[in-house]
């Protein structure tokens, strides 16, 4: 049963050259309308970190362990751990504002593992995963593997491309 939905939170944001959590767009940070639709969507939102600075914005974290790099399947796999047996939940990149309260609902409701696409091409990490995928995902992890060559058999879930965007770059903002 899905109860939460972990919003992924903790990346280096490179390419955004600041935080893209934080991120004022229409009037909100980027990871408050993620979990805001959440919210709209019946369940729990997570923020998944690597630190406790998005602890001001108000919402449970789930702090990964210390380590080095950014690898969002190491984040997955904490998160993974945390639930009970026998549960599922979301998991949803901090950077695609545009994804709706129907998308998430729909996800919900799709058995584990479902990733979502837009007919072209997957959304790796915008998925419904569960608790039994700890022991797979622990060696996948183990071996750096990358997150599509772990979702490879999932099931997919079409949705519409103009809510699978990306934001990499504040420019990518400014375009919409």
């Amino acid at each position: 049963m899905v109860a939460q939905v972990f919003v992924l939170a903790g990346g280096a944001s490179k390419r955004f050259g600041a935080s893209k959590a934080r991120h004022v767009f229409e009037g909100e940070p980027l990871v408050c309308r993620l979990a805001n639709r959440a919210v709209e969507s019946g369940l729990e939102p997570v923020l998944l970190v690597k630190d406790r600075n998005l602890e001001d914005l108000g919402y449970r974290l789930c702090v990964e362990p210390e380590s080095e790099g950014h690898y969002p399947l190491r984040a997955v796999l904490h998160a993974l751990r945390s639930l009970p047996e026998g549960e599922s939940a979301l998991f949803v990149p901090c950077d695609m504002p545009f994804l709706s309260v129907q998308s998430l609902v729909s996800l919900a409701g799709q058995p584990w593992p479902t990733i979502a696409w837009d007919g072209q091409q997957t959304q790796p990490l915008l998925a419904h995963f569960a608790r039994e995928q700890v022991p797979a995902l622990e060696s996948w992890v183990r071996d750096q593997g990358s997150a599509r060559g772990f979702v490879e058999s999932a099931g997919r879930l079409r949705l519409p491309a103009s809510e699978l965007r990306n934001i990499n770059r504040p420019e990518d903002l400014v375009s919409v």
